[in-house]
């Protein structure tokens, strides 16, 4: 009986090991339709028709004036995904909203379109970035490590104190602010690596901000963007890379040893 115990443990560690996250790469960006700069008063926001990442995981990063919704992300059309709101938070002396939402894709997807809906309480205008990150975590139940929105009133948009970055994974962040600036921002610097995705603003409300976004090499605990600003929110994610989340391959073996490979 020990021997078969034994045995079947072995079988189960080889399968692990090939399917380690260590051979597993995440690449996380933003392409069409990437991101909203939108100063429109209304109760839904979409994104244009694009065909999504297959097996991947999407990241949505909203940041919406005068509105205090719930929110959601609705399949307008296409390919139908199970969305999920990470997290929100306001700013702005709590009259603004910033929101976090994923999904991972199917193994295969049509041209689709997604919209961010605040029904109930209207925005004035809308920065979002819409992030695609391919040899994400699809497994395990949630494929974002961490998720942080945060908000102030000073320069330099940053982030709350977060649990290590795995080095291994991605990471996105996007952040809006009252001045109407452009450009208004540098992508964040903490070990180079980060590509900006958005670098806007609009008069009506007055607003500016910027989206940036990283595929591995982080370790720290913030994440900081270089701008002027006064009053600001900001949302970011870390997501698994391939069999690094608690479901994974990766971290059903190193829970044996009571750590998470990331």
């Amino acid at each position: 009986m020990v021997r078969r115990l034994l045995l079947a443990f072995a079988v189960l560690a080889a399968v692990a090991a090939s399917a380690s996250p260590s051979d597993a790469v995440i690449a996380c960006t933003t392409g069409t339709p990437a991101v909203l700069n939108v100063t429109t008063n209304a109760a839904t926001y979409a994104f244009a028709s694009f065909t999504p990442a297959v097996s991947s995981t999407l990241v949505v990063i909203a940041q919406i004036r005068t509105t205090v919704s719930t929110g959601a992300m609705v399949n307008t059309s296409g390919t139908a995904l199970t969305w999920t709101k990470k997290i929100s938070g306001t700013f702005n002396s709590g009259a603004d909203t910033t929101y976090i939402f994923w999904a991972n894709t199917p193994a295969s997807t049509g041209a689709s379109v997604y919209t961010i809906d605040v029904t109930g309480d209207n925005g004035a205008g809308i920065q979002a970035a819409l992030f695609t990150c391919t040899g994400s975590d699809i497994v395990t139940g949630d494929p974002l490590k961490q998720a942080d929105v945060a908000s102030g009133a000073s320069t330099n948009p940053v982030t709350d104190a977060l649990t290590a970055l795995g080095t291994n994974n991605g990471y996105v962040a996007s952040w809006m602010g009252g001045l109407s600036s452009c450009p208004v921002s540098t992508p964040p610097s903490s070990g180079g690596g980060w590509t900006e995705a958005n670098d806007g603003c609009f008069t009506s409300p007055t607003s500016n901000g910027s989206a940036a976004y990283r595929s591995t090499g982080e370790t720290g605990t913030t994440i900081t963007f270089t701008a002027a600003n006064s009053t600001w929110g900001l949302g970011f994610a870390e997501i698994y890379v391939s069999g690094a989340g608690p479901g994974g391959w990766g971290g059903l073996l190193d829970s044996k040893r009571n750590r998470l490979i990331q």
